[in-house]
């Protein structure tokens, strides 16, 4: 009796020991849902890319900036949780390549800060009998 007991011990151990080094088809990630989770990542970052090179006071680039932010985050909580892990490498370049322009168009606005002074640009105050303003320093050529 001891005999037949140990026995099914160990093959129910044996089972869990088995099921547990199975892979389930649920924890594998779609490869369409990565796919689209690109491809609404690449639109989002050209769509903003393309409205930021049609602004270049500050004030406007600062506020696009900071709804692309939100937009972004909220298109990761759309997909499962380290989908973008499995990205494959040429999913991440293209990403990477359209990340790099949204990023040189947006730091344009730190580039020339010259530029974004375009209202405050008057030498002199409109009121008759004000002092005159000094001109602001002209900004450092980047190199």
């Amino acid at each position: 009796m001891k005999k037949a007991f140990y026995i099914l011990i160990i093959v129910f151990a044996a089972a869990a020991v088995a099921s547990c080094g199975e892979k389930s088809k649920q924890s594998k990630p779609d490869s369409r849902q990565t796919a689209e989770l690109c491809r609404r990542i690449v639109d989002l970052y050209n769509c903003y890319s393309d409205t930021l090179e049609l602004y270049t006071d500050s004030a406007s680039i600062d506020s696009i900036a900071c709804i692309f932010d939100d937009r972004l985050r909220r298109l990761y909580l759309e997909f499962p949780a380290g989908l973008d892990a499995n990205l494959s490498e040429a999913e991440n370049d293209s990403i990477w390549r359209v990340a790099q322009r949204y990023i040189r168009l947006r730091s344009r606005m730190f580039a020339h800060p010259a530029d974004s002074l375009v209202a405050d640009s008057l030498p002199t105050d409109s009121l008759p009998g004000a002092p005159a303003r000094v001109p602001a320093p002209a900004a450092a050529p980047v190199r």
